[in-house]
């Protein structure tokens, strides 16, 4: 009861905990090897010679594809790329190309096209109009959110859950073309005091998540957002403060209430 009653103090003082959550990155720079990239055609086998180039990228080293036929290439990224990427939502997924070489070949429209497979499908996007000239390091670059994807927030934050692949297409033109690929980076934006959940909003999900975690979370996807290692009343108290509660409603004051007391519940139950 004395947790109890110490939560409920806290948020009628309207105390703020300040976490630590910052933007993140993944990046391929290929400064000092090939990062474990491959290499597949549109049927998952040849497709491009890789190899890695330690100077002449857009700084440093590069990834270079030479065709090894008509078959369209991609660039499949390592497990570093993949997995739960619900942190980066609203963030930006970009990489630089140059055409080393057109093969004498025209321009094909499918150069730039990335594509994320999930359990949910394979989700496809054109970052560019045309492929890079020759000699010419270019930057291509996406909104990782759901309207730029065509998808609803909810069918979004599904596929950004577990991203199995991550392919982007490389191969600029039709004839044997050569194609340079160098960094390539996943990049957040600042996280959201109180998203808890990672959808760019602070809601009643935010906080029936945290509820159900209180006392037993250890992870910002359960409520940790003080970044101490724990779902408590003070992770409670930020997201109180989120949702517009620095100044409590009376509405509010019987939310807060009603989580602290599921809180003492959960926690009795476990010790039973």
């Amino acid at each position: 009861m004395k947790l109890l009653l110490h939560g409920i103090i806290a948020v009628l003082c309207g105390c703020i905990w300040i976490g630590n959550a910052s933007a993140t990155s993944i990046t391929s720079s290929f400064d000092f090897g090939d990062e474990d990239w491959l290499v597949v055609g549109n049927m998952d086998v040849g497709g491009g010679l890789l190899e890695y180039i330690s100077s002449g990228g857009n700084g440093g080293g590069f990834l270079q594809i030479t065709d090894s036929g008509n078959d369209e290439f991609q660039a499949v990224a390592p497990a570093k790329f993949r997995g739960d990427l619900i942190d980066f939502n609203g963030g930006s997924f970009s990489f630089d190309a140059t055409a080393i070489s057109d093969g004498n070949g025209s321009g094909r429209d499918t150069f730039g096209r990335v594509t994320l497979l999930s359990q949910q499908g394979s989700f496809s996007l054109d970052l560019a109009l045309q492929p890079p000239e020759e000699g010419n390091w270019t930057t291509f670059t996406t909104p990782l959110d759901a309207a730029s994807w065509g998808l609803s927030p909810s069918a979004w934050h599904q596929v950004l859950g577990g991203v199995s692949e991550i392919l982007i297409t490389l191969e600029g033109y039709r004839g044997l073309d050569i194609t340079g690929l160098d960094n390539v980076s996943l990049q957040s934006v600042e996280p959201i005091m109180g998203d808890v959940n990672g959808d760019r909003l602070v809601d009643q999900i935010d906080l029936a998540i945290l509820n159900v975690n209180l006392g037993q979370g250890t992870s910002r996807r359960e409520g940790d957002l003080d970044g101490d290692f724990d779902v408590d009343e003070f992770d409670l108290e930020i997201l109180e403060d989120a949702l517009g509660a620095s100044v409590p409603e009376p509405g509010t004051w019987l939310m807060a209430l009603v989580a602290m007391l599921g809180w003492v519940v959960l926690r009795r139950r476990n010790a039973a």
